[in-house]
């Protein structure tokens, strides 16, 4: 892993002003980064990150150094999350495949078949922290299924269809504050809460999406658009020059990214131009 990190130290920021005349900066610094073509990439509360490239599963330390790695026996994932403490998720879209592994990437069960629970197209899945489960999204009957940790059905919610006017299937989905966020690229964002009940849909453009402290952060290429809070109408942008970004999440004042040749960490703030002299 090493032969594949690079440091860079950059130093940018870009400025705008709130509409209603209360100017503040928002900046993006420091910019590290790992060259190489990674599948998917996590970031767990202590601020681990979780690398999957081919079959090989690495766990780096925030200073960007391999704490643990381990090779994939029979998937391939596709997805990644350590949202929940010691529990890493992986999911293998095209096999249909989930397995769970520990803080050191010790697997915590065998792989779980979700063909087996009666699933048509597994396309999306996510962690859940009401009831310790995890959520699936089967395209292949448009439901959405809430699964407890002995890998029962707790909730089905049936016939998305008519949430969307798009044909795009959803593109992301995640929980966030007892919420759970579905994600159709370029069109919308539809929000259920934690027992599956559909709350609201916005109309939203967006390549990729993380909501922090009540904040929603959307990539739309080239820039990074930010509601200071959410449904606020008020939204500010700023660039980050990446090329061909994939997926990003934001934690603490941190945005990760990943690009089709590398992984970036950018340090992220809003700063008050009072603060900035």
């Amino acid at each position: 892993m090493t032969k594949y990190l690079l440091t860079s130290w950059l130093f940018f920021s870009m400025l705008f002003a709130f509409t209603k005349g209360n100017a503040q900066e928002i900046a993006i610094y420091k910019k590290d980064s790992i060259v190489g073509e990674f599948d998917c990439f996590s970031v767990d509360n202590f601020g681990n990150i979780y690398l999957v490239k081919e079959d090989i599963l690495y766990k780096l330390s925030p200073a960007l150094d391999t704490l643990f790695k381990t090779s994939f026996k029979s998937h391939f994932p596709q997805y990644i999350e350590a949202s929940k403490n010691f529990r890493v998720l992986t999911f293998d879209q095209d096999r249909g495949l989930i397995q769970f592994y520990d803080n050191t990437l010790t697997p915590m069960s065998t792989v779980i078949n979700l063909f087996d629970l009666d699933l048509v197209q597994p396309l999306l899945v996510c962690e859940s922290f009401n009831g310790n489960g995890f959520w699936v999204l089967d395209a292949g009957t448009l439901r959405l299924l809430k699964i407890n940790d002995k890998f029962e059905v707790m909730v089905k919610i049936e016939n998305l269809s008519f949430m969307t006017k798009s044909k795009l299937y959803p593109t992301q989905m995640f929980e966030y504050n007892d919420q759970l966020y579905l994600v159709t690229a370029h069109d919308q964002v539809m929000v259920f809460d934690a027992f599956g009940t559909y709350i609201r849909k916005w109309a939203l453009k967006s390549e990729s999406l993380d909501v922090f402290q009540n904040n929603i952060i959307a990539y739309v290429s080239p820039n990074f658009v930010l509601s200071r809070a959410i449904l606020d109408g008020e939204k500010k942008s700023v660039r980050w020059p990446l090329q061909d970004l994939k997926t990003f999440k934001v934690r603490q004042n941190r945005i990760y990214a990943q690009t089709a040749n590398g992984f970036y960490i950018g340090y992220f703030n809003l700063i008050s131009p009072a603060n900035n002299k």
